[in-house]
């Protein structure tokens, strides 16, 4: 899967919650989405635990889903005049922002992928699994799209926005 940081640029999920727990930084938060999208649909999520590096077995997963429930204005900025956002996010009188969290104990365990798992015990998927109880928890459908392809529709927008297309 292409990511939208540069691999040079990027450090191991390991290394990070490593770094964090040894230096008391606080949790390390990640976005498998990787971008934000309208809040009625989930772009696909990265393969975060796929890859041994990136697992920590120290390290706990919490689910969180976070959500703005809105009308007709989106607090959530995607395309158009940032200046025009924020005066809609002024002009509004409140905005809501709903935080669902997963029990720890329906939450999947690190120590239960298949890079730790011995062979008694059955392996499991941390990203499907990760991925199904966001989907449960935020009562969200799954879009196809990717952040690739919300990038990708956010440089074809400007480009016509700058030809006056839009």
């Amino acid at each position: 899967t292409p990511a939208l940081l540069p691999a040079k640029e990027a450090r191991p999920l390991r290394e990070i919650t490593e770094d964090a727990r040894l230096k008391h930084l606080g949790p390390v938060v990640v976005f498998p989405e990787n971008a934000t999208s309208n809040g009625r649909a989930l772009l696909q999520l990265l393969p975060v635990f796929e890859d041994a590096a990136n697992l920590d077995e120290k390290s706990n997963i919490h689910i969180l889903a976070f959500k703005y429930p809105f009308q007709s204005f989106s607090p959530a900025y995607s395309v158009g005049s940032q200046m025009g956002h924020l005066f809609g996010l002024c002009c509004q009188v409140y905005n809501l922002l709903t935080v669902r969290a997963l029990e720890q104990e329906e939450t999947p365990r690190i120590k239960d992928s298949a890079v730790f798992c011995d062979a008694g015990n059955v392996a499991v998927d941390l990203d499907e699994a990760v991925k199904e109880k966001l989907l449960q928890l935020s009562r969200l459908r799954m879009t196809k799209l990717t952040a690739m392809d919300k990038r990708d529709f956010l440089a074809f927008y400007y480009k016509q926005a700058k030809k006056g297309r839009i």
